[in-house]
């Protein structure tokens, strides 16, 4: 799930697509709280972030920024628009039907659903990003990469000391590590020298780990964020280094992903609601399929393609 136009990859980037199959299970393995483990499937959005964001620093930055923010405008936020409403809609119904309340504070930046958080923030992260790409040429050079790196690798650490628990606060606070690592590897794989490509992926990916290490390490602290950290990294950088073929299935449920996270949370309830709770994870791969089949059906609407 990320910002990107319809058109399938060649060669190499197929990989990116297996990820991207990869990322959207585990949102929904995550989202699934009565799964085994369901915690592990938060690695799932640090694979989104590592995709969307080495692909946002590989581009140039000459386009201009009111250009760019209208082309990720129409790509990010009219369907978070649109899904926002949607789960408005399903908010109030379930107020007048049921009396449950779903109004919090909060959903007045990240729409009604908190899932939908990652949509705003992708949008704005992008922005603010190309604005100072713009602003800073050095950015884009070694010394920029080595900067963005250390900013990274500071903010995944005082993640795990100072973390507010109210959305969409922490998620940002969670995101912007994982953000700024995507950017550093993205310029990293622009390097002419295939040698230095390794040794500079190789060490961003090693501190990564030690910092995830050392705040597993602290006495009494269950780190579950570092652990999906060190998992969704590690996914990434070992899917992201194959030679993979562009496997039939894999060209049909790529273009999917984005409304996949998008509608999963609707899709979710309506099954709890026909097969009652469960932990199987059986439903985990019921709700993915289902929620594929959604969109794969919403895309054949010109309307509704653009939402999903």
């Amino acid at each position: 799930m990320q910002d990107r136009k319809n058109s399938l990859p060649t060669g190499r980037a197929w990989s990116l697509e297996y990820l991207r199959i990869v990322a959207a299970f585990g949102i929904v393995w995550f989202h699934d709280s009565a799964a085994p483990a369901h915690w592990l499937g938060l690695g799932g959005l640090w694979i989104f972030l590592l995709i969307s964001f080495t692909l946002f620093s590989r581009m140039p930055s000459d386009q201009p920024l009111r250009a760019f923010g209208l082309a990720k405008a129409r790509r990010i936020m009219v369907p978070w628009l649109f899904w926002s409403l949607f789960y408005l809609v399903l908010g109030l119904w379930r107020l007048w039907r049921h009396g449950t309340p779903f109004y919090e504070p909060w959903m007045l930046w990240t729409g009604f659903s908190l899932h939908l958080w990652y949509l705003p923030y992708l949008f704005g992260a992008s922005v603010a990003l190309h604005a100072m790409r713009r602003s800073v040429a050095a950015l884009d050079h070694p010394a920029g990469t080595l900067t963005i790196t250390v900013l990274g690798l500071v903010m995944l650490a005082i993640n795990a000391a100072w973390l507010p628990a109210t959305p969409p606060l922490a998620q940002w606070l969670t995101a912007i590590p994982l953000t700024l690592i995507g950017c550093a590897l993205g310029r990293i794989a622009l390097l002419v020298d295939r040698r230095d490509r390794r040794v500079a992926t190789v060490a961003v990916v090693a501190c990564v780990a030690a910092v995830c290490a050392a705040r597993l390490a602290i006495p009494g602290h269950i780190d579950h964020d570092a652990v999906t950290v060190i998992a969704g990294t590690g996914v990434f950088m070992l899917v992201n280094a194959c030679l993979l073929p562009g496997w039939a299935p894999v060209r049909l449920l790529s273009p999917l992903t984005l409304g996949v996270y998008l509608i999963h949370p609707f899709i979710m309830d309506v099954l709890v609601r026909v097969m009652g709770e469960s932990g199987s994870p059986l439903r985990v791969a019921l709700v993915f399929a289902a929620s594929a089949a959604a969109v794969y059906c919403m895309r054949k609407v010109p309307f509704l393609r653009r939402v999903v």
